[in-house]
């Protein structure tokens, strides 16, 4: 019972934590509604990663993770301003799909784009220190915080489920949400999505500026 609410709630982490609109959502819904939504589930993935790794370190490490933080953050937030930046121009430059095109399906990503895009939303993720705090907060929310939150259980049991749990919660969100973009793309006029993937664009380059 211990263990299935432990992995129950590192599942429910992983998948509020990717829910908030930033970044990497703005890219996968970009490709998701040009029609690619497998490419935006890829990132979505990529982005998964990114959130299990920063949850592992902040369930075993919460007190190494800040203080990297309080000396490093600002440098990592110039760094992935200027990231998101360079990234948001190239989504507001690029021309938009047109809807008769063949839309891609999970059989057609070829690896070397799977992976591309992959690494793109763990790196629009890992340069993002809010994506740190959101951890610790909800972390904090459901009293997760080092060996004394997994009780009777193995470290290394409890280890696994919270990586299995954030990982599958988050994957799900990002499925749900590109799949959903992309069944939804037909209704849609061209020229809406022409403006909407515009501004998504605009949208990451705000956070980069913010950053």
């Amino acid at each position: 019972m211990a263990s299935f609410l432990l992995l129950l709630k590192a599942l429910i982490i992983g998948f509020v934590v990717a829910i908030p609109v930033g970044a990497l959502a703005a890219y996968a819904v970009q490709l998701s509604l040009s029609g690619r939504w497998p490419r935006g589930f890829a990132a979505g993935l990529g982005g998964a990663l990114a959130d299990t790794l920063i949850a592992g370190g902040t369930f075993y490490g919460l007190a190494l993770l800040l203080d990297w933080l309080r000396h490093h953050g600002d440098s990592l937030q110039i760094v992935g301003g200027v990231f998101l930046i360079v990234f948001g121009a190239a989504m507001v430059i690029r021309k938009p799909r047109q809807l008769k095109a063949k839309e891609l399906s999970l059989a057609d990503l070829s690896f070397g784009t799977g992976m591309r895009d992959l690494l793109t939303g763990f790196s629009l993720t890992i340069f993002n220190p809010a994506t740190v705090m959101a951890f610790v907060g909800i972390f904090a929310g459901f009293g997760l915080f080092g060996p004394e939150a997994i009780g009777e259980l193995d470290e290394l049991w409890a280890s696994t489920l919270v990586t299995l749990g954030v990982f599958s919660g988050a994957a799900g969100w990002w499925l749900l949400l590109t799949a959903g973009t992309g069944s939804v793309r037909h209704y849609l006029p061209e020229k809406i999505i022409a403006w909407v993937s515009r501004a998504l664009g605009l949208v990451v380059i705000g956070f980069g500026v913010g950053a």
